[in-house]
């Protein structure tokens, strides 16, 4: 890791109780940086240096005053990470139209929401970096994930738009797109040496990646190396997409 990256810098990380976001937070303390890491239920069991703030993605209220709490916990926010999220599988002739709905509310509605309730608090510290979690999945094709694909695809274009439009204010809004992981359900599908066979002979490299690959991606365009950067899309894919 990028020791001392994001040093001072007042993080707020949404979806931060689990997987890839738990990963963000622990790595994004090691880098120096101040973090806020949101969960919707139950705070987990974290470092006790991480501040923890209850946060509901579908609930305009809920986003609004979790962002003030987090600057009151910090000081100001310099910088969101925006990964909660929720994975809905289905062949679209069998889609259960409640799940569309709630995957479009808190995938696209809750990036919304979070740029809308995160940017005043950026602006407030005179300028800042959001980076969204889209997916290589974004660029759809796959059988079963077309409302998961749909949404990542939409994050990625509100991005650029946001980028557009915040540039002006010195805030810069990026995206990572993640390939296949070693956390969360990528863990499920190495245990399965078939799965994994099939998955990893996409891939260039041939390999998963670690959670602190995309940790270093995140960290760059969070941190002062990338400020002249803005409305990007990072693919940490192993070349998945080439």
């Amino acid at each position: 890791m990028n020791g001392g990256l994001l040093d001072g810098l007042r993080i707020v990380v949404t979806g931060a109780n689990r997987g890839l976001g738990a990963a963000l937070v622990a790595d994004a303390r090691k880098a120096g940086a101040q973090v806020v890491g949101t969960y919707r239920v139950e705070p987990p069991a974290g470092p006790s240096e991480v501040h923890w703030v209850r946060m509901d993605l579908g609930v305009d209220d809920a986003v609004e005053r979790g962002f003030a709490e987090a600057a009151e916990r910090l000081g100001g926010i310099d910088a969101v990470v925006a990964n909660a999220g929720v994975s809905y599988n289905s062949l679209l002739a069998a889609a259960d139209m409640r799940d569309v709905e709630s995957s479009l509310l808190v995938n696209v509605g809750g990036y919304v929401r979070t740029l809308k309730y995160a940017v005043p608090h950026l602006r407030s510290a005179d300028g800042g970096s959001v980076v969204a979690v889209s997916s290589v999945m974004a660029g759809g094709g796959m059988p079963g994930a077309g409302v998961y694909s749909g949404t990542k695809a939409a994050i990625e274009a509100i991005t650029r738009t946001a980028a557009a439009e915040l540039a002006r204010f010195g805030v810069r809004v990026n995206a990572v797109a993640p390939g296949f992981f070693d956390t969360g359900m990528g863990r499920a599908v190495m245990d399965d040496t078939r799965m994994f066979e099939r998955y990893s002979s996409r891939i260039p490299m041939r390999r998963f990646g670690s959670a602190d690959e995309l940790s270093s991606a995140v960290q760059f365009l969070l941190s002062p190396m990338s400020t002249y950067v803005t409305g990007a899309v990072l693919g940490v894919d192993g070349g998945v997409r080439l």
